[in-house]
């Protein structure tokens, strides 16, 4: 009997995260990331093994939480802040857009620095709206996806704010790095050799990855609530018939 329980529980796992169905309802975001965003959903298909499997865990993770409070999800930098930001700017505007509002989405680095300018611009020429502020002689960006939200303060933290305000067990924690291995290039000279990042090709990674993600967070949500309303329905039924 067991056995069964979990053969059925395995099923249901992998067809929610088999390929998203169409959607039936999505918030709006700006025009050119709205298209953006339309072009992108066509890829879900060609989302890898490897990355499937890290979303899996992510996506169960939040699915089936049960705290007090909402699920947390964390990006941690090791090496290049920007990483982390730009999984927390892709990741809040796939929530947003697929309406998962139940999920705290944090990011930190370990050396606390602002995102890249030539990772901004690319964001810009994606869709969004971006404003560079200075506070304190550090780089500040506010990034906007929808006119009807506030603008994400991206504001440089260290991996040590992190742990002194969220416990390693509360949360689950996703190591940016994982992100770079398919979209780094190394420039090399007689001085220096040193990594850098394409960040379109990044950006269009993250962005498929969140947006894969949090499609079947919101299928996920649209099914329980579904099955929520059936069994009332059979509640009601009983109650009649007795």
């Amino acid at each position: 009997m067991i056995k069964i329980i979990l053969f059925i529980f395995s099923i249901c796992i992998n067809n929610i995260f088999a390929t998203p169905k169409n959607e039936t309802t999505e918030r709006k975001l700006y025009p050119n990331l709205d298209h953006y965003v339309k072009l992108l959903k066509k890829s879900y298909p060609d989302v890898g093994k490897v990355s499937n499997a890290r979303l899996k865990v992510i996506g169960q993770y939040i699915k089936y939480y049960e705290g007090g409070d909402k699920p947390v999800l964390v990006f941690l930098d090791t090496e290049s802040s920007t990483v982390s930001q730009l999984l927390k700017v892709w990741a809040e505007t796939a929530s947003y857009h697929y309406e998962v509002d139940n999920v705290h989405i944090m990011y930190a680095s370990e050396n606390g620095e602002s995102m890249e300018y030539d990772a901004v611009k690319v964001l810009e020429k994606i869709g969004f709206i971006v404003y560079k502020t200075e506070i304190d002689g550090y780089s500040r960006f506010e990034v906007k996806y929808a006119p009807a939200k506030k603008p994400l303060m991206m504001d440089p933290v260290f991996v040590s704010e992190i742990v002194q305000f969220l416990p390693e067990s509360m949360g689950v924690y996703v190591n940016s790095k994982e992100f770079l291995s398919e979209s780094v290039s190394t420039v090399s000279s007689s001085k220096l050799e040193y990594v850098h990042p394409d960040w379109k090709s990044l950006n269009e990674q993250i962005a498929l990855e969140m947006f894969y993600l949090f499609a079947h967070l919101r299928n996920k949500a649209e099914y329980d609530a579904k099955k929520a309303q059936e069994q009332k329905k059979f509640r009601f039924r009983d109650m009649n018939g007795m």
